[in-house]
């Protein structure tokens, strides 16, 4: 390769990274900063439909932030899996919000939409995709037959952006008190109250903080083949690290496409969604109702700053090395 082609090459690899900057977006909460007055509390405050259904605030769950809180069995504490605090998910009864979606739930909990105003129709083609995680406090104190179930979900193509398809992590706390387990699975749906997964679930026999992990990203494409969108679900310990599960949930009919091979109205799947509880049913061994802790939530399209940044290094260099003219 002569050095004019290798310029080129390498300008074209900064400009394709930068330009990918003004597509990515990155939402997180860590529950350090106080809740700002008539604003969203701490990002969560919302029906995951509110915008489209005109529902209120009220209709999910309460979120609080504590620096720490008595664990399920009274014998100990849980704090914040980084810094001074976390966050407190309670939740709320919908069974009398009129036209709502979803069956009947007496103990909704909080959903977000990650810092946006509206839910996202197109899928972020710039970027390598979309990431997301929560680390979660899993209490294997919890009453027999607790559980939870939390979603990151997708929209649908176009404008204005609909809901086109669930991500659930979900939760159950098994019956038989000797074994104080808990199960955790990856699924599409939600039964809107604990379900026993205890034949299919990872089982985790020690307290302590968990990070449920998202990757969405599209596989399958070719010139002749239109690429569909494939979450990889990842059960890690809390902060990251080595996963301790894996889920891969995909179908077919979720059409990404990004080089157009399949035609552009091929599009069914669109970008950011919601982050969900449908519902939050916890209890410690007496039957008193707990709240959910949580804390480091984020949602991200990462930004290919490192193709970029190495470009235009690579650029620098070349141009430190060019020989002096004769």
């Amino acid at each position: 390769m002569n050095r004019t082609t290798m310029y080129g090459a390498l300008a074209l690899l900064a400009v394709a990274g930068l330009a990918g900057l003004a597509h990515a977006e990155s939402w997180s909460h860590g529950f350090e900063s106080a809740d700002t007055p008539g604003a969203p509390d701490y990002g969560w405050d919302h029906d995951p439909y509110s915008y489209v259904f005109g529902e209120t605030p009220a209709n999910a769950g309460p979120v609080a932030r504590v620096a720490s809180a008595p664990n399920a069995a009274g014998t100990g504490t849980v704090t914040p899996q980084s810094g001074a605090y976390m966050g407190a998910f309670g939740t709320t009864n919908n069974n009398t919000v009129a036209g709502h979606p979803f069956p009947p739930v007496a103990k909704v909990g909080p959903a977000t939409s990650f810092g946006a105003l509206e839910f996202s129709g197109s899928w972020p083609t710039a970027v390598p995709g979309i990431e997301s995680y929560i680390d979660v406090y899993l209490d294997t104190g919890w009453k027999d037959g607790s559980g939870f179930d939390y979603s990151v979900a997708i929209s649908a193509a176009g404008t204005p952006a609909q809901h086109q398809r669930d991500f659930m992590f979900n939760v159950y706390k098994g019956v038989d008190a000797a074994s104080d387990v808990l199960y955790v699975a990856g699924s599409n749906n939600t039964s809107y109250k604990p379900l026993d997964i205890s034949s299919i679930g990872y089982a985790i026999t020690a307290s302590g903080w968990y990070r449920f992990d998202y990757d969405f990203k599209e596989v399958g494409e070719s010139d002749t083949t239109a690429g569909y969108l494939e979450v990889t679900m990842r059960l890690l310990p809390g902060g990251g690290g080595d996963a301790l599960e894996t889920w891969t949930r995909s179908n077919p009919a979720d059409i990404i496409d990004s080089d157009g091979s399949g035609g552009i109205e091929a599009r069914t799947v669109g970008g950011r969604n919601y982050g969900w509880f449908p519902y939050i049913d916890l209890a410690d061994a007496d039957g008193t109702a707990m709240a959910l802790y949580t804390d480091n939530v984020r949602y991200e399209n990462p930004e290919p700053t490192t193709l970029a940044l190495c470009a235009l290094g690579g650029l620098a260099l070349l141009r430190r090395r060019r020989p002096a003219r004769a």
